[in-house]
């Protein structure tokens, strides 16, 4: 199992962000993500606060750092055209030396898609246009020229050159309804589940691990073929005793939170049952720099284990 770090930079100046990064890459972390979003999403969160873009980042990231992979999780498909997308990422790609890792999903936040002039479309419509964009990216990077004719998006004879570094980057496709997870089942691969996020416990997740292999299958696919990783928060502490004060002092209730929470020794626990559900990734979103204790003390007593 491989673990990263997302970062929703609400909030984050950019040496914030760096500092971050080099110490997720000094504890042996494998990825480290940022957040596609142009204003805070989190109703906690002054929708003033310093919010940087993402791509923007992540290019000077993949200058900076050398070894540690880079994305979005996720970028929103609706935010950029498909083929302007995929230059961005075979640019990032190619500096960063083929560390990319592409997030991307069908977008959610309502606001923010009004607030900056981008059509809020019916669910169904947001999921057609990544299905599409995806697949436009996918014969950019890979053909001399692309030609696609879809419901949305149309290319033709479209240059993507250089070439990504590795010949496919990674396409990470975040999904929790029914027919995302047959849009990743489809063209991920790797399908990524906001399992803190959207409050779903180890045996809820089961339930859609069911759904998504049926969809693979159903398309002729081996679900061993696409890897499967979680987002969650991390809550850890030495200790039960030394967890039981930290969520007090928080105001955490341990029993109900669905983040990663526990002891090294019960996380460590909690990972295997995820493992045996075929996930092979999980990454950790922070909000604030004083969860690098958190992630120090996960990488030196629960990541050798793995």
């Amino acid at each position: 199992m491989k673990f990263g770090v997302m970062v929703g930079q609400h909030g984050f100046s950019y040496h914030d962000i760096k500092e971050v990064c080099a110490a997720c890459e000094q504890m042996g972390y494998t990825h480290f993500w940022l957040v596609d979003h142009f204003m805070p999403y989190n109703q906690s969160v002054d929708t003033r606060a310093p919010m940087l873009e993402c791509w923007s980042t992540l290019s000077a990231l993949s200058v900076e750092f050398k070894k540690i992979r880079l994305g979005p999780l996720v970028t929103c498909a609706s935010y950029r055209n498909p083929s302007l997308l995929a230059k961005i990422c075979a640019t990032v790609d190619q500096i960063s030396q083929g560390r990319l890792e592409l997030g991307i999903g069908a977008g959610w936040f309502k606001e923010e898609f009004e607030r900056f002039g981008f059509p809020f479309d019916e669910f169904d419509v947001r999921v057609k246009k990544l299905e599409e964009a995806v697949q436009i990216i996918k014969a950019m990077w890979s053909k001399e020229e692309a030609t696609f004719e879809g419901l949305f998006y149309r290319v033709k004879n479209a240059l993507c050159y250089p070439k990504p570094v590795q010949r496919f980057p990674k396409i990470w496709i975040g999904a929790e309804k029914n027919k995302m997870l047959k849009v990743a089942a489809k063209l991920a691969d790797n399908w990524n589940f906001a399992s803190d996020i959207n409050r779903y416990t180890l045996e809820e997740y089961a339930k859609k691990v069911e759904i998504f292999e049926k969809h693979c299958k159903e398309l002729g696919k081996n679900p061993a073929s696409i890897e499967k990783s979680v987002l969650t928060k991390l809550f850890i502490a030495e200790s039960a005793e030394s967890l039981r004060s930290k969520a007090s002092k928080m105001g955490i209730k341990i029993n109900s939170h669905p983040a990663l929470t526990g002891t090294p020794d019960e996380c460590t626990k909690t990972l295997e049952a995820y493992e045996d559900l075929g996930v092979s990734h999980f990454v950790f979103a922070i909000e604030h720099k004083r969860s690098l204790s958190e992630l120090e003390l996960f990488s030196k007593l629960v990541m050798p284990s793995f």
